[in-house]
């Protein structure tokens, strides 16, 4: 029995990630004194047998607010792993304002995604036939990626959607907007209870995550797992709930 689950181990470090998306529920409220952001923790990650190429779909955790020097970011849909590391990467580089480190994590975002989709397209048709429709629900976008923190004293909440257009060739597209709510992922559900007062009722922690389970719920399969909620203010941020996994 040992030497079978080190077998089962092997050969999933073997394997290639081909492609991993969050069909996620994200809920980010801006307040005149703080912006807080939830986020739950599924994952779904496709996994390419080395030997046979078949891909095998497994379910994960992970982190999907993170922070990066005074930047904050929260991340939806596919590739939202790539969309990390480009975060990480550019913030670390350079000192950007929220409109433009925004701006230039989307267009890098576009860049390497088109080119992850055209290996994609060559090497598994299936699952790029498959891909048009796993886009998350929330305005068919293909990824969001939303960002807030402080600038110069005011608190600043924006998000760009990606749309992928796959009708002739492959063209991913982003528009980004700043707000007071935003959602990303699967809250076709809750859209309607976001200006509902009794949804605030008991702080807007509370609200957040109340709107979280309830599309957990609804999607048991692609929402689901702990919850994280982050607060920030011109003074401090605050981690409200955050699992020892993102520590």
């Amino acid at each position: 029995m040992r030497y079978i689950i080190l077998l089962v181990i092997l050969v999933f470090s073997l394997g290639n990630t081909v492609k991993s998306y969050s069909q996620t529920c994200i809920v980010a409220v801006k307040t005149p004194r703080r912006i807080v952001v939830g986020a739950d923790s599924r994952v779904l990650i496709d996994i390419e047998d080395p030997v046979t190429h078949k891909l095998t779909t497994v379910k994960d955790s992970t982190c999907k607010i993170i922070q990066v020097s005074n930047y904050n970011l929260a991340f939806a849909g596919n590739y939202s792993d790539s969309a990390k590391d480009i975060s990480r990467s550019i913030l670390a580089e350079g000192n950007y304002s929220f409109d433009s480190a925004i701006s230039v994590i989307s267009e890098s975002f576009v860049q390497q995604v088109e080119r992850k989709l055209l290996r994609v397209k060559r090497n598994h048709e299936k699952l790029y036939n498959d891909i048009g429709r796993r886009n998350i629900k929330n305005d068919g976008s293909f990824a969001s990626i939303i960002i807030f923190g402080v600038e110069s004293d005011s608190l600043y909440l924006g998000v760009s959607r990606f749309n992928l257009d796959l009708s002739n060739s492959i063209k991913l597209t982003f528009k980004t907007y700043t707000g007071t709510i935003i959602t990303a992922g699967h809250v076709e559900e809750i859209n309607m209870l976001l200006e509902q007062q009794s949804t605030w009722q008991n702080g807007v922690e509370s609200g957040i995550a109340n709107l979280i389970e309830i599309a957990s719920n609804e999607h048991p399969n692609e929402v689901g797992g702990p919850i994280d909620i982050l607060s920030v203010s011109r003074d401090s941020t605050i981690w409200i709930k955050r699992k020892d996994a993102c520590q």
